[in-house]
């Protein structure tokens, strides 16, 4: 016996689909290679298609295991012309097999042979002689699983076969018909070699797997072991499953085949059985009687019930004798179960079949037809078929009618003199029993005659022992093979024993059982015989042995060459499959024979890698070298590979071909997108592959996957073609800036590029992300650097930049009009840099915009700089009082035209705003929009010597924990700190003036960090914080912190409440600061982050940052960070920084002196210690805010109870610090709890534990979804439990975000209430940064919570608490609001304080100041009314407090009230006048009508009469803003002057003047403002204004509420930076142009003329003609009178004010009396008259006091006190002397001292006080003074006219006078008229007397002459002079004239 196990290997993986003799011969050659697969001469190959594997028979020993020593070999087979690359697993034979086994011969069989349609269709009788040998020729057909005679025809790969199966006819789809068919049933699939492991749901998912295996939906599935039957729903299924192929599951490679049935069976729809039931799962301990009660109880059965036990345990049928509701039956047994299990009941088909047994001996099929067909016999019918059961004799008869088994069954039948026994039979129970099986004896052993090739086989296999076994156990039974040497017998032995009876019992067919399992088993196997000519038994051997066949563990083929036979046994379908293989070898052998040797061509497609490593290695030459009849033809356009040379030998060649292609070494990397694209171009594969040959290498490469894979004929070569693709190829990236992104659109950039990419290995690309474009180029790295110099050439050529160059707008003027051909010589000379020059105003910048390239623009720069510097120019200061406006406003701008246009020059008048503008757009530029004004190169670096500005500090605070907060002013970038934190937006482009000042002094390293980032990452969201490098600026570390945009319009700067955007800036500032912190720094610095082109007002900006400074000091004590500075070099954002500090800290922030701003500039700088505390506060003054007060107390708002008990409780404080049972967190998805303010302050509180558990408590995967809760312990929370509530950001487009808060919010609650929990505190979820709008949240949680206790009468969760943050007022707001709505109660701040002896009042809102305000009583005063406290607000400001109310003013106790009248003291003008009057009485119209008028300053004063005040100013409100404010200031000047404490104000301008309320309340406060901080009051501390009207009040709240200290110096900026913000534009490019002129300087009050011409001469003669307008008409006027001295400061203020209504200058001067007016001619004379005005109203005072002082000493009044007269005062006598004179009865008056009204009768000549009602006697008394002697009689006369003779000495001595004043100018006088007028001449006397005694000179008098007008002369005569008519008239000979 030959053991050839050594000699034998089996290839596993033969790909399906392949011609069977060209697989082979193929890899006959393959291992006969010993280079290639180690092995040697080959006897034979078998190939196994069914199977996918192959059998090599080595003919020397030991080369299969030389073979072994390799498990994988990579093959390549010709597919079809493409080449296919399978991996053969080689395994050795796993059994030996014997060579000299006998092999066993029968008869042939009567085969017959059809053709139908090209298929061969071989038909087998199952019973005749010598089934198991077949012919060569002959096609070999068996049948699987067969167990039954029912047969079908199965049509497999186009061939039919005889199927013998009992599956098949019930696995056909489709369903049953009664009518009979023999059509094709198309769709099925046979699949075979499955795993054991693979179950029935893998493989059914596996076929429906579209993508993996070409399959569709199954309609029918039917597998038995190693093989399946699959239908699918869609025919054309199939095609694409086989095509599919090989298919592979769980290690095992598939074998799948068509299959098509045809039907030949009857199928029919049985009725279903009336009276039967089937039940399953009733247990093997189950009693019949205990089975019976159950089935009458559920069934209700009265009669007798029959049992029948299936063969399968626990199946019972059950048949009623009544009629039964099975359908209820069936249901009512689903609802209890039997003996503890659940039974299942179901109906069954009526039965159409019979069991017979009890047959004769040898009975046939025909016998028991014709017996059971015969109706007068059997009552039976039509038999469709028999199946004969010889294991138990007995067979099956299936009826075409099944009401037959009715009557044949009630019959006795007889056949062959045997009683036969008939029941009904059921399928489903198989061989039925009336009783259950009881235990029977062990069955003694079986012994069974097997074939002994098919058994050897079996028992060679371990898997096909183990299955064998295992269908024996199942039957209690094992095999013994051989049986005493025996090889054709086996025996079969019981393992059963007497223990295990009970748990198996053995049925009393043992014997029949397990012959039928042994045979069942067997029948998957057959044993084949293939019979060979002897003269072909060699070349047939051959070939066979060369055959791809299956394995082992299938099919094994042994050789007869005594017999020329070959013997093949195994699994019957890879026996056939196999046997046809060899027969189809013996004919190609037999047709081979005939034939001889051919010469063929073959082309062999190959991928171009492949070729040319083939030909790199000169593969094609060694081919031509040793094949020489073969001829070999290379196309690399059609990458095929032709081979012309006979079949053997290309044979050959193709596996060497393939075998030197799987040998190859692979290496790979992953390089850049663009570099893979560049080495994917021909060009670029050519010069690498050139470059990889030049260093002998052979190698390849390809791009596959992203990786670039290199293939080498070794290692070594693999991986220096690695090293040298990456020494090759380079990429440079190169980023296009805005202005050269135009370049690449054009042609001239497509030529460029093309020129480059057909001239170079380089190839440019365009990558654009969100508008970043940057050129990405790749190529050999000896082109790339000239490339990289190309591409910068052209965009450097090409790129047209917009440059503007700033210059005078005169220069600019001049050059435009006066140097035309100088221009376009520029232009022209540049032509060819597409240079445009035009002339352009750019904001208040004026110039010239230059087009073209760079290099263009700035040769055109440097040639206008020179024409500009050319230019003669003359800077001519105006300073002049009336000049600069004459030059200005007058008839100045038409003379300087006019002398541009006569001497050829160009004059720009420069003023104060002119310059303040552009000092302003140099200051806003650096804070906003605009650009730095720069001269650098693109990409270079820049220096700023306009802003090279020094920080200087301006006020701190210093913080609790050491930190010192400081406002500083200056360049932010210029001052040494640790860390700056700068604005940026989502693509990190430095944004604004900052941005733009940070690329320049920092360097383009910090701008390309941020684009790499960019790139690398993506662009950044809000609230992200990025760090880079600093540069070259003189900080350490940048910070970009990712800024929101301000969506909303500018009315937002005076919110109080914070906008989601205010929250997202505080959060983002608070979140870069803890960054910071990070870095360990001493100093940080920060700009006003959010202003400027991100939109945020600059106060909510500096709002923003310091509140997260502040906060960032709070929740960090231990911090390094020593200062924080926030700096800007913006005057107004200095200004709201501090006023920021203020609003927190008020009397704690120290302003910096200068001296200490000196020492703040050294480097080492001395911590400053804080303030012991906070000031002491004033009686009934609220405290100023501290730092401590910002740890608020928590306070209840408010509460709601509903009906159900539930209590809703709204706290305003902290959610950590509430003593519940549960505290709700708010996190994200990380629970990382440090984001967030919120979950910071709960982190705070509870301690670094609590982040442990919340990491503990995740059970997610990943981040936590949003809508989650998790649960933690409190740590050290005064809570039992932690609910960390993960909620997603609010979606403002879609509300998104809504649903998951209500879930959060349930979730919750049940989760509280599921714990016994009895309260519960929330914060306000998502009013954060997560933005969820305010009121919605407060609207969701409250509805959310009520309905909860609504739905939920009995929970436990009865204390519920909302806590807001007290300083988020806005969410506080919400919350109220939504409170009182649903029905709850607000407490007052007072009450409901959850932290004893905390008062909420001082809280300060987070976003808005808190002024100090001075109450009423501080300033002495009271409301005068008597009912509660009306609603008020008020202001401090300075020292004075502004208190609004509403009221009526005349109810006021204030030291003064205001009247709103007209110049006529009308008191009918409106409700405050009439209000006034009534309140005060007669007294107080008396004193008006006794003024007559109110002065020329508008403003006058009497008394109160019956008022409750001192005094009532009467003012004249004007009919604009601008005479509003002014009358405010004039008032309160009055007050001061008066001493006054407080005084009461109306709504001035709201009446008859008509001014808006709202400019009305602004003008109050801003005369207020300016008042206190220029008069600088003493006496004056509350200012009350009193509003009749409620609806009015809103406007004045809203006024005083928009003050903030320093508002009148921010006023007087604001216009000039809104002028400055609205025209500053951010242009792309800017150079200035700074003549080398003398510095300008513009004083406030002047303005500066600049001069501009292009000779000398012209301009020195434009400069005379201005100098010489100026000389004649600028005008000075000095005003010498002593009244001078006395003007009040109102008097004074109203003279000044003629300065703003004139164009001059006016200088008061006391100490000696005079005012100086300067100015235009006309307004100065004009100005003169309007003092003379002022000052005659002093002269009138002054006039009307001596006059009552020289009526004294003509008459003097008295009152009687303590018995004596008293005389009053001279005013007073004046007053009742005249109203005597006058004819009256009585007259009323106010003592200016007591103020008190007073009644005089002069009948009863007594005084009666008006008030008190007391009386007094009065006495006139007569002091008159004597007249001059030489007086004519006066008589009656007030005034006698004298005219005076010539002769007289009165005459002639008045002549002599007045001859001396004139000189020699010749006169002649016509008259001398005497004055007689003796009130006059008393006042004169009093004064004289008066100087008299002041001077104590001899002589004080003077005579001097007067002219005037013929018309004046009568009321000079009455009155006497006036002076306000000086200079009017008569001036030739004297100055004061009338």
């Amino acid at each position: 016996m030959e053991v050839l196990k050594d000699r034998i290997i089996v290839a596993n993986g033969i790909p399906p689909g392949l011609d069977p003799g060209f697989i082979s011969d193929t890899l006959k050659a393959y291992f006969e290679n010993r280079p290639l697969s180690g092995g040697g001469p080959v006897k034979s190959v078998e190939l196994q298609r069914e199977a996918s594997r192959l059998l090599v028979h080595f003919k020397d020993p030991g080369t299969a295991a030389n073979v072994l020593t390799r498990r994988k070999h990579r093959v390549y087979l010709d597919k079809k012309k493409a080449v296919v690359c399978t991996t053969l697993t080689v395994t050795p034979l796993e059994e030996p097999v014997c060579a000299s086994l006998p092999l066993s011969t029968s008869k042939a069989g009567a085969n017959q042979r059809t053709h139908k349609d090209g298929e061969e269709t071989v038909n087998i009788d199952s019973k005749s002689p010598g089934a198991g040998t077949s012919h060569p020729r002959t096609k070999s057909l068996a049948s699987s699983n067969c167990l039954s005679n029912s047969h079908s025809a199965v049509t497999v790969n186009g061939e039919t076969e005889n199927k013998k199966s009992s599956t098949m006819p019930s696995f056909m789809p489709g369903g049953s018909s009664s009518d009979e068919t023999d059509e094709e049933v198309q769709g099925i699939i046979e699949v075979d070699n499955i795993s054991p492991k693979t179950s029935d749901d893998t493989l059914q998912l596996y076929f429906e797997n579209k993508r993996r295996s070409g399959g569709g939906e199954i309609l029918k599935f039917e597998r038995k072991g190693a093989t399946a039957l699959i239908a699918f729903e869609n025919e054309g299924v199939v095609k694409s499953v086989i095509a599919r192929g090989p298919h592979v599951l769980d290690e095992f490679v598939l074998t799948v085949k068509s299959v098509s049935l045809k039907k030949k069976e009857r199928h029919r729809n049985l009725p279903m059985d009336t009276n039967r039931v089937l039940l399953r799962g009733v247990k093997d301990t189950t009693t019949e009687e205990t089975l019976r009660l159950y089935v009458e109880n559920r069934s209700g059965a009265e009669e007798d019930i029959m049992f029948l036990y299936a063969e399968e345990p626990g199946v019972v049928l059950v048949t009623f004798f009544e009629l039964i509701d099975l359908d209820r039956f069936i249901g009512r047994c689903s609802q209890r179960q039997l003996d503890g299990a659940d039974v299942k009941a179901e109906r069954l088909p009526v039965a159409d079949c019979i069991k017979v047994s009890n047959l004769p001996p040898d009975v046939s099929t025909d016998a028991l037809t014709l017996h059971f067909e015969n109706k007068r016999r059997s009552g039976g019918g039509y038999v469709l078929a028999v199946d004969l059961l010889p294991v138990d004799n007995s067979a099956i008869i299936h009826f075409e009618d099944h009401c037959v088994v009715e009557s044949v069954v009630s019959q006795s039948h007889t056949l062959d003199n045997m009683q036969l026994n008939v029941e009904r039979y059921f399928p489903q129970l198989g061989s039925a029993t009336r009783v259950k099986a009881v235990t029977l004896s062990i069955p003694k052993p079986v012994t069974c005659p097997v074939d002994d090739h098919v058994m050897r086989f079996v028992m060679s296999n371990q898997q096909h022992q183990d299955r064998l076994n295992e269908s024996l156990e199942k039957e209690q039974a094992r095999l013994q093979w051989p049986v005493e040497g025996d090889i054709s017998h086996t025996k079969i032995i019981c393992t059963a024993s007497e223990e295990t009876q009970s748990a198996a019992p053995i049925t009393r067919d043992w014997d029949i059982k397990v012959q039928t399992a042994l045979k069942t088993f067997l029948a998957a196997f057959e044993f084949r015989k293939v019979l060979v000519l002897a003269s072909l038994w060699k070349s047939v051997t051959s070939r066979v042995a060369n055959l791809l066949l299956p394995p082992s563990d299938k099919v094994v083929i042994e050789d007869d060459p005594t017999n020329h036979a070959l013997l093949i046994s195994g699994l019957s379908k890879d026996v056939h499959e196999v046997e046809r293989k060899i027969t189809e070898v013996v004919r190609q052998v037999e047709e081979d024979a005939k034939n001889g040797r051919r010469i063929v061509t073959e082309k062999l497609a190959m991928t171009p890698e492949r070729i040319k490593i083939m030909i790199m290695g000169n593969f094609f030459q060694l081919l031509r070298d040793s094949f020489p009849s073969l001829k070999v033809a290379v196309d690399a356009n059609s990458n095929e590979i032709t081979l012309k040379g006979f079949v053997h030998d290309i044979d050959i060649v193709k596996v060497q071909m393939y075998e030197m292609l799987e040998n190859l070494v692979q290496r790979s990397y992953k390089p850049s997108q663009n570099v893979q694209n560049f080495l994917q171009d021909s060009n670029a594969s050519q010069f690498v592959h050139n470059c990889i040959g030049k260093d002998g290498l052979t190698a390849v490469y390809a791009v596959e996957n992203k990786e670039v894979i290199v293939s080498g004929v070794s290692e070594s070569d693999a991986k220096k073609a690695v090293d040298v693709l990456q020494n090759t190829v380079a990429e440079h990236n190169i980023p296009v800036d805005e202005p050269s992104k135009s370049a690449l659109g054009t042609a001239a950039w497509q030529e460029f590029v093309k020129g480059i990419q057909d001239n170079m290995v380089a190839r440019i690309h365009e990558d654009d992300q969100d508008g970043l474009v940057t050129l990405r180029l790749v190529g050999a790295v000896e082109f790339l650097p000239e490339v990289v110099e190309q591409v910068e050439s052209f965009l450097q050529t090409n790129t047209v930049v917009d440059t503007f160059l700033t210059m005078e707008n005169g220069r600019a003027r001049f050059l435009k009009e006066n140097c035309v051909s100088e221009l376009r010589d520029i232009e022209g000379d540049l032509k060819q840099m597409s240079v445009n020059i035009s002339r352009e105003t750019r904001g208040i910048d004026s110039g010239f915009c230059i087009e073209g390239t760079e290099e263009g623009v700035k040769r055109a720069v440097e040639k206008l700089k020179v024409l500009g510097e050319g230019i003669f120019s003359f800077q001519l200061p105006v300073e002049k009082p009336g000049m600069p406006a004459y030059f200005t406003e007058g008839g100045g701008r038409e003379f300087l035209s006019v002398v541009e246009h006569m001497h050829h020059c160009k004059i720009d008048v420069i003023t104060p705003l002119d310059e303040a503008l552009s000092k302003s757009n140099v200051d806003s530029l650096s804070s906003r929009d605009s650009p730095i004004l720069s001269d650098s190169k693109r990409g270079g670096t820049g220096s700023l010597p306009e802003l090279q500005i020094p920080v200087e500090e301006i006020s701190h605070v210093v913080m609790d924990n050491g930190t010192r907060l400081v406002v500083c002013k200056g360049d932010i970038t210029r001052h040494p700190v640790n860390v700056m934190i700068t604005p940026a937006n989502a693509k990190l482009e430095l944004p604004g003036a900052l941005g733009e000042s940070i690329r320049i002094l920092g360097g383009d390293c910090i701008q390309r960090e941020c684009m790499e980032y960019i790139r690398s990452d993506g662009a950044l969201s809000e609230g992200q914080v990025v760090e880079t490098s600093s540069g070259n600026l003189p900080c350490k570390h940048i910070l970009h912190a990712v800024v929101p945009q301000w969506p909303h319009s500018m009315d937002k700067v005076t919110t109080e409440d914070a906008t989601s955007e205010e929250t997202q800036l505080f959060e983002l500032v608070l979140h870069a600061l803890e960054l910071s912190e990070e870095l360990r720094p001493q100093y940080v610095a920060l700009p006003p982050i959010g202003a400027g082109s991100f939109g945020f007002p600059t106060e909510i900006s500096a709002r923003g940052v310091t509140d997260a400074a502040v906060e960032f000091c709070l929740q960090n004590n231990d911090t390094s960070i020593k200062e924080i500075k926030f700096i800007s070099i913006n005057s107004l954002e200095v200004a709201a920084f501090h006023k920021a500090l203020v609003a927190t800290f008020g009397d704690r922030v120290e302003m910096i002196p200068t001296t200490k701003k000196a020492a703040a500039k050294q480097p080492q700088q001395k911590k400053v210690t804080a303030p012991p505390g906070p000031p002491k506060a004033a009686t009934r003054k609220r405290k100023q805010i501290v730092v401590e007060d910002l740890d608020l107390p928590d306070v209840t708002a408010g509460a709601l109870t509903t009906p159900q008990g539930l209590k809703i409780t709204l706290v305003k404080g902290s959610v950590a610090k509430q003593m519940v049972n549960i505290i709700v967190n708010t996190t994200q998805p990380g629970l990382n709890l440090n984001s967030g303010s919120a979950s910071k302050s709960v982190l705070k509180v509870a301690g670094p534990q609590l982040q442990s558990l919340c990491y503990r408590a995740n059970t997610h995967t990943g981040e936590v979804p949003a809508g989650e809760v998790i649960i933690t312990d409190p740590a050290k929370l005064p809570c039992k439990q932690v609910y960390h509530a993960v909620c997603t950001r609010y979606d403002r487009l879609t509300g998104g975000g809504i649903e998951d808060l209500k879930t959060i919010l349930w979730r919750c609650l049940e989760e509280a209430e599921k714990s016994k929990m009895e309260s519960i505190a929330f914060p306000a979820i998502g009013t954060g940064s997560l933005d969820f709008p305010r009121d919605l949240v407060a609207k969701v949680m409250f509805a959310e919570v009520l309905e909860f206790g609504k739905e939920n009468l009995d929970s436990g969760v009865k204390d519920i608490r909302f806590v807001v943050y007290s300083m988020d007022h806005a969410t506080v707001q919400a919350f109220e609001t939504e409170l009182e709505r649903q029905g709850g109660t607000l407490q007052s701040s007072s009450e409901g304080s959850l932290t004893p002896d905390r008062d909420l009042s001082a809280s300060p809102k987070p976003f808005s100041s808190v002024p100090h305000k001075l109450h009423p009583e501080e300033a002495g005063v009271s409301s005068g009314s008597s009912s509660p406290q009306p609603t008020t607000d008020e202001v401090q400001i300075g020292h004075v407090c502004l208190h609004v109310q509403h009221g009526n003013i005349a109810k006021d106790r204030t030291d003064a009230i205001v009247n709103p009248t007209n110049a006529k003291l009308d008191f009918t003008m409106g409700a405050v006048p009439r209000a006034i009057l009534n309140a005060g009485g007669q007294a107080v119209l008396a004193e008006c009508r006794q003024l007559g008028s109110l002065p020329i300053s508008g403003v006058a004063v009497t008394g109160a009469g019956n008022l409750r005040c001192k005094h009532v100013i009467h003012v004249a409100p004007g009919d604009d803003i601008y005479t509003l404010k002014e009358q405010f200031r004039n008032v309160l000047r009055l007050a001061e002057e008066m001493e006054l404490k407080s005084i009461s104000l109306p709504a001035l301008g709201t009446g008859s003047a008509r001014i808006e309320t709202t400019q009305a309340a602004s003008c109050m406060v801003e005369a207020i403002d300016e008042f206190v901080h220029e008069d600088k009051p003493k006496n004056l501390v509350l200012v009350r204004a009193t509003i009749s009207k409620e609806e009015v009040m809103v406007f004045y709240r809203d006024a005083i509420s928009q003050w903030t200290p320093g508002r009148r110096q921010q006023g007087q900026l604001a216009a000039l930076e809104k002028l400055a913000n609205a025209v500053a534009e951010r242009m792309k490019k800017v150079i200035r142009f700074d003549p080398k002129d003398a510095p300008m300087v513009v004083s406030v009050d002047g303005i500066v003329l600049k001069i501009f011409a292009g000779k000398k001469a012209q301009l020195d003669t434009a400069v005379r003609k201005i100098e010489d307008i100026m000389s004649r008409e600028c005008k000075d006027h000095v005003i010498t009178d002593p009244s001078v001295g006395k003007l009040s400061l109102l008097e004074q203020a109203t003279i000044k004010e003629l300065e703003k209504q004139h164009m001059v200058a006016i200088t008061i001067n006391s100490s000696d009396s005079s005012i100086r007016v300067q100015g235009n001619g006309g307004d100065v004379s004009d100005v003169v008259t309007d003092i003379y005005k002022v000052l005659n109203e002093i002269t009138v005072k002054e006039y009307k006091s001596q006059q009552a002082e020289l009526m004294s000493r003509e008459v003097q009044w008295c009152y009687l006190e303590q018995d004596t007269y008293q005389p009053y005062s001279h005013d007073l006598n004046a007053v009742l002397e005249q109203a005597k004179r006058h004819g009256r009865s009585y007259v009323d008056f106010t003592k200016p001292d007591t103020l008190e009204a007073c009644h005089v009768d002069f009948n009863r000549m007594k005084e009666t006080r008006i008030l008190t009602g007391d009386t007094r006697l009065i006495v006139r008394k007569d002091t008159k003074t004597d007249l001059p002697e030489f007086w004519d009689p006066q008589g009656d006369d007030e005034v006698k006219v004298v005219e005076l003779s010539e002769g007289s000495l009165e005459f002639q001595e008045t002549y002599m006078y007045f001859a001396k004043t004139i000189g020699d100018t010749p006169s002649k006088v016509v008259k001398i008229e005497r004055i007689q007028n003796p009130a006059l001449w008393r006042q004169y006397q009093v004064k004289k007397e008066k100087m008299d005694r002041t001077n104590k000179a001899a002589n004080n008098e003077r005579r001097l002459f007067h002219g005037t007008s013929t018309g004046s002369c009568s009321h000079i005569n009455a009155h006497g002079f006036n002076r306000s008519f000086c200079g009017k008239n008569g001036t030739t000979f004297g100055y004061f004239s009338i």
